[in-house]
C-alpha cells in the first residue's frame, strides 16, 4: 500500500512540475513564486508596451515617446508630452498601473500574467491593465470583491 502513495505522490509532482514549467512558458507566474519583475515591461524594457501612463486617466491614452522617458521601478516609461513626465515624475505612484502593470483579474488569482495596453480600467484614481477584454469585463464587474483579491495577493 505505500508503494502505491509513493507512485501517486511523485506522480503529482511531476505533474505539478510540468504545470509550472508550461506556466512559466507561457510567462503566467504564481505570486509566490516572486521570480516577476515590479513593472511588467514588454520589448526593451518599456513599461505598458511605450503608452503614456498620465494620459490614461484623462480617459484618452496615448503612445509615449522617447524624447519623454523615465526610469521608474527598473522600467522605462515613455510620455507623449514633458507636462506629463513632469507630472509622473512629481508623483509616480498616482499613475503607476497597479500591480505593477501585471493582468489584475490575475493577480486577483494568484498568478502573475502579462497585461495588454489597450485593455484598461481607471476606477477610483487608479490604473488597472488585463490581459483582455474579458477579464476586464469581469473584473469591473465585481470590482470591489475583484480589487481586494487582487490587493491580497499583491502583498504576499
Amino acid at each position: 500500500m505505500k508503494k502505491g502513495f509513493k507512485v501517486i505522490g511523485f506522480s503529482l509532482l511531476g505533474l505539478l512540475a510540468l504545470m509550472l514549467g508550461y506556466m512559466v512558458t507561457q510567462g503566467v507566474y504564481p505570486i509566490w513564486m516572486s521570480i516577476h519583475d515590479k513593472v511588467y515591461q514588454v520589448e526593451n524594457d518599456l513599461a505598458i508596451g511605450g503608452m503614456d501612463p498620465v494620459t490614461y486617466f484623462a480617459g484618452n491614452p496615448e503612445m509615449g515617446n522617447s524624447n519623454h522617458s523615465y526610469r521608474y521601478k527598473g522600467a522605462s516609461f515613455q510620455f507623449a508630452s514633458a507636462q506629463n513626465l513632469e507630472a509622473f515624475k512629481a508623483n509616480p505612484d498616482n499613475y503607476m498601473p497597479k500591480y505593477g502593470g501585471y493582468c489584475a483579474f490575475a493577480t486577483g488569482s494568484g498568478v502573475i500574467a502579462p497585461s495588454s495596453a489597450e485593455c484598461y480600467l481607471v476606477q477610483e484614481g487608479e490604473l488597472f491593465l488585463f490581459s483582455n477584454k474579458e477579464v476586464q469585463i469581469k473584473f469591473k464587474e465585481s470590482f470591489s470583491d475583484m480589487k481586494q483579491k487582487a490587493d491580497k495577493a499583491w502583498k504576499k
